[in-house]
Order: structure tokens, then C-alpha cells, then sequence
């Protein structure tokens, strides 16, 4: 599990190639959209994601694997 302070640090590391934080960054991102999504009990239910950002697009994508609509 990720801290702030350990995201920080992570991100505030200068030997890290660009790359590296871009895969760093949307893994965080797409835990956050799987987090969402599983948490709040959505399964066998139809889902309103309002919002076209990039955790409303992966909570949308998350949402779809998981077989809900």
C-alpha cells in the first residue's frame, strides 16, 4: 500500500526516467478507479459515472471487466 509520503518520494526521485512515472502515475490512477468501483458494491446494478477524466474513463473500463453496466 502506497503513502502520500512514499508517493512523494517516489516522484521526487530524480533517477527515475520519464516513463517510469508515467506507468507509476496510471497504475495509481487505475487503483483508484478499481478501488472505487469495487468498494461502493456496484455488481448486478447499472452505474452512472458522470465525469470524462481519466479516473471516470478507467471507472468506466473497470466497470465493463467486472461485467457491470
Amino acid at each position: 500500500k502506497f503513502s502520500k509520503s512514499k508517493i512523494e518520494m517516489i516522484i521526487s526521485d530524480q533517477s527515475l526516467s520519464d516513463r517510469t512515472l508515467t506507468n507509476l502515475i496510471t497504475y495509481l490512477i487505475i487503483g483508484v478507479a478499481h478501488n472505487g468501483v469495487s468498494r461502493i458494491g456496484v455488481e448486478n446494478q447499472e452505474v452512472l459515472i458522470i465525469g470524462a477524466g481519466a479516473i471516470g474513463l478507467l471507472a468506466t473500463a473497470v466497470s465493463k471487466a467486472q461485467n457491470i453496466y
